[in-house]
């Protein structure tokens, strides 16, 4: 018993030291990457903020139209709780209507409008996420002091329109969504610009593209305007002029002598507003009357993925020889693209 107890130690003894003396020369196995948690989303908006949720927004208070028609062609409009004074008014209001009973039935809270926002309904209403405009950063360090989540946009180009999209994809689950609807626009684009984007410069008319407050209020340099113009074929008469919105006198204008004038939507920049002027009657645009306006707001859109239905008109503005597009067909075939079975109902809308 006694040796057999020995023999133990004995073994145990060798056992220990050989382990000694190995222990240096073993490594552990390296960590694996630590692993976020489940459902945990992280995006960066446009105000270099960083939004962080453990899940998928469900309940999304949306102040701003170009975050709300994105979530809509993402199939994310059940999320929404509550929107903006903005979706109500005449010129919008018929559209959301047409493609969402709540709307029609006017059961969708309206929290006001950017700094005018009401804290206290936003509040109420317990939204896990807020979109709103990144200019408004008072109303947007009132809701983070509340607690609440806020995606923060600025739309300062077509591409960024792409980028909300990707965003908005992301915070509400709906990546795969978001990226068919980038390629098909990407798409779009693609088509237009290999019939009228690479254009000698000589074939290339100048442009006036005016926005809707009045004649003389032009679309400059760093503009979605311009940007439209240069996509459809066109030269921007004002595209050396780096600020987004100018103010111009009408010498200015006459001096450009731009062959064609494109106008957002507005009954102030009406074509008859140009052709009926005696100050424009020596411009060339106006003198072969090829002066034209975008077809409506909403289907225009230029801070939505609809800008491509703007970039579609102003090409056939531009070359109607290249590009002789039926606007309407157009519209209908596009919507349906953007918002699936609902683009129907949308491309029928006429206010």
């Amino acid at each position: 018993m006694y040796t057999r107890l020995v023999n133990f130690l004995a073994i145990c003894l060798a056992v220990f030291f050989i382990g000694l003396y190995l222990y240096p020369f073993i490594k552990p196995a390296p960590a694996g990457p630590s692993v976020p948690a489940a459902g945990a989303i992280t995006v960066t908006d446009f105000s270099g903020q960083t939004v962080s949720l453990d899940k998928p927004a469900e309940k999304i208070a949306c102040l701003l139209e170009s975050g709300l028609a994105g979530l809509y062609m993402l199939g994310a409009q059940d999320k929404v709780i509550a929107v903006n004074n903005y979706l109500y008014q005449p010129h919008i209001y018929p559209y959301y209507q047409a493609i969402d009973p709540r709307f029609a039935a006017k059961s969708l809270p309206d929290v006001g409008e950017g700094e005018m926002a009401s804290l206290e309904k936003i509040t109420a209403l317990k939204p896990d996420l807020v979109i709103v405009w990144a200019g408004y950063p008072a109303i947007i360090k009132n809701l983070k002091d509340r607690g609440i989540n806020v995606f923060a946009v600025q739309l300062n180009s077509f591409g960024d329109i792409f980028k909300e999209m990707e965003l908005l994809g992301k915070l509400t689950g709906k990546e795969t969504r978001a990226a068919e609807l980038i390629a098909a626009g990407r798409e779009e684009l693609a088509n237009i610009r290999r019939k009228v984007g690479n254009l000698p410069a000589e074939q290339q008319p100048t442009c006036y593209f005016s926005w809707a407050e009045s004649k003389l209020d032009a679309a400059g340099g760093a503009s979605t305007g311009t940007q439209l113009i240069m996509l459809a074929g066109g030269k921007s008469v004002t595209a050396d002029n780096k600020q987004e919105h100018l103010k111009l006198n009408v010498e200015q204008v006459i001096k450009w002598n731009p062959a064609v004038i494109i106008s957002w939507y507005g009954p102030t920049v009406s074509p008859d507003k140009f052709l009926q002027d005696s100050q424009w009657q020596n411009i060339a645009a106006v003198k072969s009357k090829r002066v034209y306006q975008l077809p409506d707001a909403f289907s225009c859109d230029l801070w939505t993925l609809k800008y491509i239905y703007g970039v579609k008109a102003a090409a056939g503005y531009l070359h109607p020889e290249l590009w002789p597009v039926d606007l309407q067909l157009e519209k209908m075939r596009l919507f349906q693209i953007l918002y699936g079975p609902a683009g129907e109902k949308l491309a029928n809308v006429s206010i």
